[in-house]
């Protein structure tokens, strides 16, 4: 889901940018794996380029329709959002010393976290966390996990597992989320990213397809 709209704003953004820009809107049709017969010098010089417009268009009146038919997800990324704020302001309790409730890089506090969402949460704030963590890619990370930027989500009745977990509850607007934090081991962490699983200290698949051998 995001990632369509990153593409749609992207392809709107080529073809405003080709006839001021060529060439940095061919580099990032070919960062796209694009291939096309025409290049955008020679599609923008050419006298049917208002076809570009009109695509163009098309693509604006896509993202329009589908962030007005879909309104209800950006206000849970929204949500999510915050509920990720809300958690990482719990790892210093006390202000006036530095001790952490959970280890983690102050770039990315929940990167060594197994977050669980209790159902006994309020309902409608459930229900939207639900929705994003049933959301899930090939490798299996959520769109809630990714959000949150977290080892692993799962929601579920813990009652079972407080004694070995920290308890938080979040107030995320006029809605409560009660969460249980466990702190994973630094090897199911990518050295790199610090956000994907890795069985070893070796990088993520992610990460090695970005970092040259």
């Amino acid at each position: 889901m995001i990632q369509k709209t990153l593409l749609y704003a992207t392809e709107a953004l080529s073809v405003c940018f080709a006839p001021i820009l060529p060439n940095l809107v061919e580099e990032v049709a070919s960062s796209l794996h694009r291939t096309a017969s025409l290049s955008h010098l020679e599609r923008m010089a050419s006298p049917h380029r208002g076809a570009d417009c009109s695509t163009g268009s098309a693509i604006v009146r896509t993202a329009v329709s589908w962030a007005s038919n879909h309104a209800d997800l950006l206000d849970a990324v929204a949500l999510a959002s915050t509920l990720r704020q809300e958690i990482a302001s719990h790892q210093y309790p006390n202000a006036e010393t530095s001790r952490s409730a959970w280890p983690g890089p102050a770039a990315n506090p929940l990167a060594r976290l197994h977050v669980t969402v209790t159902t006994d949460s309020d309902g409608e704030c459930l229900a939207i966390l639900k929705r994003l963590n049933e959301d899930v890619d090939a490798e299996g990370y959520s769109t809630l996990c990714k959000i949150l930027r977290c080892v692993s989500v799962e929601i579920t009745d813990a009652t079972a597992r407080r004694g070995e977990a920290l308890a938080v509850t979040a107030n995320v607007g006029t809605q409560r989320v009660s969460c249980l934090l466990r702190i994973a081991d630094h090897t199911a962490q990518c050295p790199r990213c610090r956000l994907y699983n890795s069985s070893n200290a070796s990088l993520c698949q992610r990460c090695a397809s970005l970092v040259p051998i």
